[in-house]
């Protein structure tokens, strides 16, 4: 299981470069969300009629596509007992992870107080964790603290934040800027969107919250996966086998 720390990389950046990445980020169309639908009128619930249709959406593409998922958990440097968990084999994460065919990525972020350099670093940082070919991305902070409103979000988070959730916002920057889905569990990782979206409603584009813990990634992502095959299927008959569990569609 790869596990990174931050402090051994220090990519270049600064809060308004950051800034400038986001009016240009890439227009999504709704076509291809009300495509996703279409598809799954009468086959699927409601719930997972939303999800399917959330994910199509933000990667612009139908069928959708899961082929490589990746989880991310993003902790800080006072959580060396969920480490040593994840690394002694003690936590089930690596587990469910080899069953769903997922990457598991584990980035321990420095603590302490930022200045805005360190906070720039920190969302590039998270960005590198968006790499080409991944096609969806489970989020997960052990902590954040409550968001209030704000109109710079960025030096809201360089005052009030933590390295961690500035890396989990460059994930979710960088996935908007790929086309990738981000599916947030837990409220750290819910607050820490937050600190985003209610200032760049776009950011909102490409992110689920589904809340739940960590380990809830596993049944959203094999079911998806099996609803993915199915749209296969279903679209290209003889390409691919049904994976979908027939009570999936009741």
């Amino acid at each position: 299981m790869p596990k990174d720390n931050a402090a051994l990389k220090k990519p270049e950046a600064d809060l308004d470069e950051i800034r400038g990445l986001i009016p240009h980020l890439p227009d999504l169309s709704m076509d291809v969300r009300t495509r996703a639908m279409e598809w799954a009128s009468g086959k699927l619930s409601p719930d997972q009629m939303a999800v399917i249709a959330d994910i199509a959406y933000a990667q612009q593409r139908f069928p959708i596509k899961l082929d490589h998922p990746r989880v991310v958990v993003v902790t800080g440097d006072h959580s060396s007992h969920l480490i040593r968990d994840f690394t002694d084999g003690r936590s089930i994460i690596p587990h469910l992870c080899a069953q769903c065919d997922a990457d598991l990525r584990l980035y321990e972020m420095p603590g302490g107080a930022m200045d805005e350099a360190e906070c720039a670093r920190a969302i590039a940082y998270g960005m590198m964790m968006v790499e080409v070919g991944v096609d969806i991305i489970f989020a997960w902070i052990e902590h954040a603290p409550a968001v209030n409103s704000c109109a710079d979000p960025l030096l809201y988070l360089c005052h009030h934040g933590t390295r961690a959730q500035a890396a989990l916002l460059g994930v979710i920057l960088a996935s908007r800027m790929g086309k990738v889905p981000v599916i947030l569990l837990g409220d750290g990782a819910i607050r820490t969107a937050q600190i985003w979206q209610n200032a760049y409603p776009a950011l909102k584009q490409n992110t689920m919250a589904l809340g739940g813990e960590l380990v809830h990634f596993a049944p959203i992502l094999q079911q998806c996966q099996a609803i993915a095959d199915w749209q296969k299927d279903s679209l290209f008959p003889g390409r691919h086998q049904a994976a979908m569990d027939p009570g999936m569609a009741e």
